[in-house]
Order: structure tokens, then C-alpha cells, then sequence
């Protein structure tokens, strides 16, 4: 996008040519459409306009040089940046086809591999990510973006000493980077070391020293502090965290999400409305800040427009989910169990465990089982595992 602003006057005469090709590589793309999902708030219109913007302009360089591996990467990211904006599993599918195209045309190429690892991981398809991570290492084994990848998404699928291991191993070849120092932070707060946690993400700051992490790289450390330090209780440290991260990105989500749990746990719900109010706004997608609000809202004893604001929510997680993005899966299957869909509840949770191999998936499935169980509606595992694939029988039974 920087190239692009860089060259905007220049652009000037081509960009209704760009616009369309954009427009028709989406039309091409999602032609399948399950059902129409609810709109998107005003900014994050105006977020998707100008992503289609730039997916239009790579569109076009690529298509000048289809053997351009960089120019391949560079469309990829385009789609992921779509795909996370509207959550649509169309536009990982768009992202997957041209890595298909240029396989065919380039061949083995360590790019391609770690575009089609990000393209998973950001569908939350985290053992395929693995398993392409784990290819393109026997090619090139000392890739330190695939070291990063495989490491990643082994911590994602539950493999948590794999996932340390192949952090620590990123480190041993460069140690000046910033994202395995976060991978082993994450890894240290899902296994309850929460002051390792703060050292790793402190580690992550100063690796790039003297020259500073990019503003997006800075909010985001500071935001996972802030939600370390509140794990611990420390909420005025967490506040000040968050505080830290909208000072370098005012509008960064994850800081303004966490001071959501701040307020609230100050008994400040005036505040925490205000600001979750603003986040459905402004964010796209913006289901989960709904779901939260209508937790906030139901304590506050509006039960009405907490169904509301949860059907809402639920109605855009059922259209994601069709479209093949899997990372509604789980508070999808929370809805629906909350329903008393308990087939369609046990349904996302097995499919959430077979892509998210965790001790929390298998505990979310079983959960689903025996509430099911509980209500005299027991769920026919042996069909369930037809359906979605006999080695989910397999993850369910062994920790």
C-alpha cells in the first residue's frame, strides 16, 4: 500500500481500470455465496474500498508477471488483508487459487510456501499451516520464516513443547527479530509462566534495538502485556498498558478490547458500553464486540436487547462459518449449544478441535457431549465422526 500512495498522481488514469479488475476477481471469486452477510459499519466499508483498491493494483502487476513469485506474495497478502476484514472464506479461497497457479508456474519456491501457511493460519487452519510449514522446511530447512511458521501453528494446535522448541531454534539463527520472542511469550502465558510471559514481550521490544518495532508491531506488544498484567490482577498495570498501545496506535482494537475489561471490572459500565458501542462501530468484523455487549447489557438486566444484539452476532458467525472461515467455529458452537442445538453445537466444536488439536477444543467438545447427555439429546458421536472425519474420534480421546 505504501508503493501505492507513493504513486497515486501516476495511478490517477489507471485506477478505474483497477477498480474493475478488483471488482471482477471478487465477483469471480465469491460467486457461490452461501446466503448475504450483514453489512459492514461505515469504516469498515470504507476499510474493505480501499483494500479492494490495492488488491486491484497487485491484481494488475501480477498479472504482467504471473512467474513473479514476489508479485504472487504480494496479491496473497491482499486477499488475507480482505479475508480478515470480512471474514468471508472466499477470500482465502481467491488467495489459495493463485498460490495453486503459481505453483504450477514457478515451482518450489520458499515464498509460496509461506504465503500458503499464512493463508491457513489466518483461516485458523492451523494443522494444515503446520503440515505446509513442515514441507517447505525439507527444502529449506534454515528458512527463518518458516521456522516461525511451523513454531506458530504448532502452539495454536496444541503442541506446546513443539512450539517452544521451534521458537527457540528461530532465535539460535537471529535474534533480532521480534515475533519469535512473541510466539514464546504466548507460549508462556497459555502454560501459566505469566512473568516469563512479560519478560519474552519486554525481549520483544528491545530485539530490534537501536532501530524501534514498527507502531502496529509496538501496540500490539503493549496490548498483550496490559491482558498478562490482568490475568494477574493487576488491572491498574493492565490500564496502563492499553494506555501505552493508544498512544502509539489510538485506535488499535485489541488495547481498546482489553480497557473494555478494565472498566468493567472497576464497575465502570457506563464506560466499558461506550466503548464497546465504539468498537462495533468502527471494526470489522465486529460480531465478537457484540457478543460482549450483550453479556454487558444482560447483567445489566436488558435481556432483550442482549438477544437481539447476540442474534446478530450468531446470524453473521452461521454466514462465515458457510463460507469456509474457521474461526467462528467455537462461539458459534457456544450460541448453539445456548440454543439447544446440540447436534449443530457438537458439529462446530468437532470441527474447531480437528483444526485446533487443544486441551480447551477437547474440553469445549466434551462439554457440548454432556450438556447434550444432560438434556436427554444425546449426541450420535459415531455419525458425527462420519461426517466430519474418523480422526476427530482419535484427537477426542487422547489428550
Amino acid at each position: 500500500m505504501q508503493f501505492f500512495s507513493r504513486r497515486a498522481a501516476a495511478l490517477t488514469g489507471v485506477t478505474a481500470v483497477v477498480v474493475t479488475v478488483a471488482v471482477a476477481a471478487y465477483a469471480f471469486s465469491h460467486n457461490s455465496r452461501p446466503s448475504l452477510p450483514p453489512p459492514l459499519s461505515t469504516a469498515g466499508a470504507a476499510a474493505l474500498n480501499k483494500i479492494d483498491i490495492g488488491l486491484g493494483f497487485y491484481l494488475a502487476r501480477l498479472n504482467r508477471a504471473q512467474d513473479d513469485a514476489g508479485r504472487v506474495a504480494e496479491a496473497v497478502e491482499q486477499w488475507i488483508k480482505r479475508g480478515r476484514l470480512t471474514a468471508d472464506g472466499a477470500d482465502f479461497d481467491s488467495a489459495l487459487t493463485l498460490l495453486d497457479k503459481a505453483d504450477k508456474l514457478i515451482g518450489s519456491d520458499t515464498r509460496l510456501y509461506n504465503e500458503r501457511g499464512h493463508v491457513l493460519r489466518a483461516r485458523h487452519r492451523f494443522v494444515e499451516a503446520r503440515a505446509v510449514a513442515r514441507k517447505g522446511l525439507e527444502k529449506y530447512p534454515d528458512d527463518e520464516d518458516l521456522l516461525a511458521l511451523e513454531a506458530d501453528s504448532a502452539l495454536y494446535a496444541g503442541d506446546m513443547r513443539e512450539g517452544e522448541a521451534g521458537f527457540r531454534k528461530v532465535l539460535a539463527v537471529n535474534d533480532r527479530i521480534s515475533a519469535p520472542w512473541i510466539g514464546l511469550a504466548y507460549w508462556a502465558e497459555i502454560t501459566g509462566d505469566l512473568e516469563q510471559a512479560v519478560d519474552l514481550l519486554n525481549r520483544a521490544i528491545e530485539a530490534a534495538y537501536p532501530r524501534p518495532l514498527a507502531y502496529e508491531r509496538q501496540a500490539y506488544v503493549h496490548s498483550v502485556l496490559g491482558e498478562v498484567r490482568a490475568k494477574e490482577g493487576d488491572m491498574k498495570e493492565a490500564r496502563r498498558q492499553y494506555s501505552w498501545a493508544l498512544s502509539i496506535r489510538p485506535d488499535y482494537p485489541a488495547a481498546r478490547t482489553g480497557l473494555v475489561d478494565v472498566e468493567q471490572w472497576e464497575g465502570h459500565d457506563a464506560e466499558a458500553e461506550k466503548l464497546l458501542r465504539g468498537l462495533i462501530e468502527s471494526e470489522s468484523p465486529n460480531a465478537d464486540f457484540q457478543i460482549k455487549l450483550a453479556d454487558l447489557r444482560e447483567r445489566l438486566g436488558d435481556k432483550a436487547d442482549a438477544a437481539t444484539l447476540r442474534k446478530n452476532a450468531e446470524m453473521f458467525y452461521d454466514w462465515s462459518v458457510a463460507t469456509g472461515y474457521d474461526g467462528y467455529l467455537r462461539p458459534l458452537s457456544t450460541l448453539k449449544l445456548a440454543d439447544g442445538d446440540y447436534r449443530r453445537a457438537a458439529e462446530l466444536a468437532a470441527r474447531d478441535l480437528k483444526i485446533r488439536p487443544t486441551t480447551e477444543s477437547r474440553a469445549i467438545y466434551q462439554n457440548v457431549l454432556a450438556k447434550a447427555k444432560g438434556a436427554g439429546k444425546p449426541v450420535n458421536e459415531s455419525a458425527l465422526y462420519h461426517r466430519i472425519g474418523s480422526d476427530v474420534a482419535k484427537v477426542a480421546a487422547n489428550p
